[in-house]
């Protein structure tokens, strides 16, 4: 949904304008703007700490 990628871009402004003619969504527990932008916040820190965590494991398996 175009929403949910500008919030994890972290535009708000435009998750404000296309909220009011977004579908909501199941997976949002709080469906609202703030709701949806937090949601945006916390999936882009998940994938970018599993991120880290694979580069860090990489490197480690590799000086053995």
């Amino acid at each position: 949904m175009p929403v949910e990628i500008v919030a994890l871009k972290g535009w708000e402004e435009c998750v404000k304008l296309l909220f009011p003619v977004t579908t909501p969504l199941l997976e949002y527990a709080d469906w609202s703007i703030d709701g949806i932008i937090q949601h945006g916040k916390t999936v882009s820190v998940s994938a970018t700490t599993s991120l880290v965590r694979y580069l860090f494991f990489s490197t480690v398996s590799q000086l053995d």
